[in-house]
């Protein structure tokens, strides 16, 4: 329904309005559901991909900025709102048999799922740069570094080329 909507001269506050409601009639265990959580996410990542490809023609003054900002604060509220992982393993240890380890509850799923993870673990900001590539590859904002991810290995922009970086390079640039 949200891609249907998305692809006929939607209007993006509807829409906003649209995504809180429904996000509003869940209760806050069903909210941390990891499969819940996923396609909620899911579908900011529909809407943040429909304003950045101007999909469905006229796009509505000012739609880009405040489908961003409503991304920003959905993934930050869902940051904050994670258990710290240190206490997570203090209160799985309780429940473990001794000499087991701990699962980790998420595991990121590919390279740009742990770019993110380690980004909102250090209180940074990672979003995608709207209609900006690279040689075909999205670019992202990582705090104030530009950056685009390829095989796994992230490129930080320098003066006048790409240059490899690794993520906890990143981390120390962007701090």
């Amino acid at each position: 329904v949200l891609c249907s909507w998305l692809s006929n001269n939607p209007n993006y506050e509807e829409i906003t309005k649209w995504y809180l409601g429904w996000k509003s009639l869940l209760s806050e265990n069903l909210l941390s559901h990891p499969l819940v959580k996923e396609k909620l996410n899911e579908a900011l990542d529909i809407m943040n991909r429909a304003v950045a490809s101007g999909l469905g023609g006229y796009m509505q003054p000012g739609a880009r900025e405040n489908i961003a900002y409503l991304i920003q604060t959905e993934r930050r509220k869902d940051f904050q709102c994670e258990p710290q992982p240190e206490r997570r393993d203090v209160e799985n240890s309780a429940t473990r048999p001794p000499g087991t380890a701990a699962v980790p509850t998420s595991v990121p799923t590919n390279f740009k799922d742990l770019v993110q993870a380690k980004a909102e673990e250090n209180g940074i900001v990672f979003m995608p740069l709207v209609a900006k590539r690279h040689m075909g590859k999205q670019l992202f904002t990582f705090g104030r570094i530009v950056i685009y991810i390829e095989r796994g290995v992230v490129f930080v922009q320098g003066e006048k080329t790409w240059v490899p970086t690794s993520l906890q390079s990143l981390i120390d640039m962007a701090k």
